[in-house]
């Protein structure tokens, strides 16, 4: 059986790879989809499709892996740009990767190296019982086939699990969270094609960036979800109020947030800090005896949000 592999590294300039090997990722599922953007011309002397033309060039798919902070720091500077300080936030441009995906279809080693590689969205999932796990959405400028990498290293780093991971809300350690996720799309533009070329030339972010997620609480937590539902009174206690009035209280209920993750070692691996998320809705179920679920969905507010890798 031949290699398989992932393999990145930023770029300096966008499009163009690194003078240095790609260093490797390690991923559980890959995907990658062409789309040539054909123009197809209907002719009023043809009873078909008269011709079809190359257009703008899509190169497309999605990385599932492991949270590994120290594997994945080209793809944290394409979702937000170069740190500072060691900290990732939003008001850094975003830069791109070279990115080389090798299979062993038939036997035979293929290996595809795209170039230009933005990362459109990522989506975190916390879940007990299993590995922090993450998807990554990406597109890029071109590709080619080359020559496998003689070899890959791989930077040595285990993966956050649920466990080693410690959620603050409201300043407190939550122990009734029994999953939770985070979706951060950049608001990068997929389609800034430009006359004269039929492939991207270059990243430009043409949205606001949307940062929000979900997260279900153990039957245990009331407090949290009543917060949700009638937002709380402030003061120093944030007491959450008890209903929501008619021409008062419209207020959303909001919280702060801090994620740590650790490995199965106890080493530090990441964190992520927010100073204000407000829940947008919320919902709880029950079936027979079953524990009751409940759910709030949130959405982070204001230019605090931060990401910072511990391993660095």
């Amino acid at each position: 059986m031949t290699r398989r592999y992932v393999a990145i590294g930023s770029e300096a300039s966008y499009g163009v790879a690194p003078g240095t090997d790609l260093s490797g990722l390690k991923v559980t599922s890959v995907n990658e989809s062409f789309d040539p953007g054909l123009i197809f011309e209907e002719t009023v002397d043809s009873q078909t499709t008269n011709n079809a033309y190359g257009g703008a060039q899509k190169y497309s798919g999605t990385i599932e892996s492991y949270l590994r902070p120290a594997q994945m720091d080209p793809m944290f500077q394409c979702l937000f740009g170069a740190p500072v300080g060691g900290a990732f936030t939003l008001a850094a441009t975003p830069k791109s990767m070279s990115m080389e995906i090798c299979t062993d279809g038939n036997g035979v080693e293929n290996a595809i190296r795209y170039l230009g590689v933005g990362i459109s969205s990522m989506e975190m999932n916390l879940t007990a019982r299993e590995a922090v796990t993450t998807r990554w959405n990406y597109f890029a400028k071109s590709s080619s086939k080359v020559a496998p990498q003689a070899a890959v290293a791989y930077e040595n780093a285990e993966p956050a699990l649920f466990w080693g991971a410690t959620v603050t809300l409201r300043g407190g350690a939550s122990t009734t969270i029994k999953t939770m996720t985070m979706n951060i799309e950049r608001g990068l533009d997929q389609d800034d094609f430009v006359v004269g070329h039929s492939q991207l030339q270059g990243l430009v972010i043409n949205a606001v960036p949307n940062i929000s997620g979900a997260i279900t609480l153990s039957q245990r937590e009331w407090t949290e979800f009543q917060r949700a539902l009638y937002a709380d009174g402030g003061g120093t206690s944030y007491s959450p109020l008890t209903t929501r009035g008619d021409t008062s209280n419209h207020d959303p209920g909001q919280t702060n947030m801090v994620a740590s993750f650790k490995d199965r070692n106890g080493n530090a691996l990441c964190k992520i800090e927010t100073d204000v998320a407000v829940y947008t809705d919320a919902s709880r179920s029950m079936r027979g005896r079953a524990g009751i679920e409940k759910t709030i969905n949130y959405r982070v507010i204001g230019d605090t949000f931060e990401y910072t890798d511990l391993t660095a």
